[in-house]
């Protein structure tokens, strides 16, 4: 279970390296980073940030810093109790190069957990297919 959450730490570290998202002060942005790593699940914020760069790729300058991960954590509050991503794993592997594999069963490990768990509260994920990343 460690390997899991280590590979997807990296996993998103690649990806704000990728684009560039700590911005000018990387400080506030990897402790932001960080207290999101405490509060949700990993393959989640994953999701949320490729979600996050999706919805912000016509933006000029692209938004990086905290404010997009303040953006990022709306998507991932927005995301209670269900999980809507119209990212296919194909979308998912253009924007990040990576294999969006463990993503995406890593995200039915998490409903299967939290629907088994006596809380009384479901998780779903509603992939909305699209041919055209968003």
């Amino acid at each position: 279970m460690q390997t899991t959450c280590f590979n997807h730490h990296q996993r998103i570290c690649h990806i704000v390296a990728s684009y560039g998202l700590t911005g000018d002060d990387p400080v506030p942005f990897e402790d932001y980073l960080a207290s999101l790593m405490q509060a949700f699940p990993e393959p989640l914020i994953e999701l949320a940030i490729v979600e996050t760069l999706v919805q912000q790729w016509l933006r000029v300058p692209l938004l990086r810093g905290i404010e997009f991960l303040q953006t990022a954590h709306q998507v991932l509050q927005g995301w209670d109790p269900v999980v809507e991503s119209r990212l296919t794993p194909g979308h998912f592997e253009m924007i990040t190069g990576l294999d969006p594999a463990p993503i995406f069963k890593a995200l039915e490990a998490i409903i299967q957990d939290c629907s088994s768990a006596a809380e009384g509260i479901a998780r779903a994920i509603v992939l909305i297919p699209t041919t055209e990343i968003p």
